[in-house]
């Protein structure tokens, strides 16, 4: 079991620019219309998971110090790549603050030592920031190709989902941005990644707070080398419901968009069908116990604002993502005040794993369009049928 784990890890790390987790990934592909809670109950021993991450972590290492040891500098750059991928899926599954710590600790050495390479090779520039929220610090990455402007340069902003981090997504070789016409700025909104390792608690008002902090950061041009143009925000996951609150109380903005979102309407049926897993994520996210993650959740919920977005909207998601039924479209619909696009790929479920990079390049074709003034592909609702 451990082995075979290990090899579908290994398999996930090489060939996907999203690297879900082994379980959801399976859930997904697999079982999508199947029983979640048999699945989880029976198909795979959910313990085995962290030891077999670490282990995967380790093997990632020894492999890289070869690489370093033989001057192969390209190489080293993608094994680091999945060596930080796979000590977020560690952290992921830690159950102590002190192993979390350990492992973050770790993250951030390596992901540092992954984007010198990429300045030096790939002409980007990193810098790391911080906005305080309640008292706590959430943290953000920087990240800008060297073609781009200073003025007026355009800022994606991006909100990694439940369980990945703003080192995740998108991935380090930034082959899916680094060529377009914006920056991009990765922020671990309040109970993700670390910033709930510095104590940020997840809440309606600390996601709205944050939001109007880094807008206000990227306006202010003596913060920052450059002038802001137009701004746009991408959520992921659970965040795509951040980043549609913020096109509600934000009209500025050129665009929001949602990859593989969910959470956004009725929530107690949504959530009723969710796992034991996925339940305690968000426990823990939300830094709550499990029994008080519905009211959390409906809080957050697009539901719970009586505004509708103004702002250009694009939602990516699986015809039968389970966080985000076919029969919320009309839901969202009515919450839209906008030029917008739901993009449906077909036969998908929550994790976009067999399409990922076709749908978040067609996600980041838009947002780019957006940027430009151009609303003529963003059409309503659109089936995104398999190639054949």
């Amino acid at each position: 079991m451990d082995n075979w784990l290990v090899d579908a890890a290994y398999r996930n790390l090489g060939t996907n620019f999203l690297l879900p987790d082994v379980i959801d990934t399976l859930l997904e592909f697999d079982f999508n219309h199947a029983d979640v809670k048999y699945v989880e109950r029976n198909a795979f021993n959910v313990k085995a998971i962290p030891a077999t991450w670490a282990r995967l972590s380790e093997n990632l290492q020894v492999l890289i110090s070869e690489s370093e040891k033989e001057n192969r500098p390209h190489t080293t750059f993608i094994l680091r790549q999945r060596l930080v991928h796979s000590l977020i899926r560690s952290w992921t599954l830690s159950q102590s603050s002190e192993d979390a710590a350990k492992i973050w600790e770790k993250i951030n050495s390596e992901f540092d030592k992954a984007t010198s390479y990429l300045e030096q090779h790939k002409n980007v520039t990193f810098k790391r920031v911080s906005f305080k929220v309640e008292g706590n610090e959430c943290f953000g990455i920087l990240r800008v190709p060297s073609q781009l402007p200073k003025e007026k340069l355009n800022v994606l902003i991006i909100l990694p989902g439940m369980d990945m981090t703003k080192e995740y997504f998108p991935s380090l070789s930034g082959s899916h941005t680094d060529f377009r016409n914006f920056a991009t700025l990765s922020i671990d909104p309040p109970g993700h990644g670390f910033s709930f390792l510095n104590g940020s608690k997840l809440s309606a008002k600390s996601i709205d707070e944050l939001m109007n902090q880094v807008i206000s950061w990227l306006r202010d041009d003596s913060s920052h080398d450059f002038s802001t143009g137009k701004i746009g925000i991408l959520g992921i996951g659970t965040s795509a419901n951040y980043a549609f609150r913020a096109g509600l109380n934000i009209d500025s903005l050129a665009v929001v968009a949602g990859f593989e979102g969910g959470f956004l309407f009725r929530v107690e049926e949504t959530l009723a069908e969710q796992s034991s897993m996925r339940l305690k994520k968000l426990a823990k996210m939300i830094n709550c116990d499990t029994d008080k993650v519905l009211k959390s959740l409906k809080e957050l919920a697009l539901e719970s604002q009586k505004d509708k977005v103004r702002v250009p909207l694009i939602f990516t998601v699986g015809e039968y993502d389970d966080l985000f039924p076919k029969n919320q479209i009309s839901d969202l619909q009515k919450h839209l005040d906008s030029n917008y696009s739901i993009n449906l790929f077909e036969d998908e479920g929550h994790v976009l794993g067999k399409v990922v990079s076709e749908s978040l390049m067609t996600t980041l074709d838009q947002i780019e369009e957006c940027f430009q003034g151009d609303f003529s592909n963003l059409k309503g609702v659109q089936l995104k049928k398999k190639r054949s």
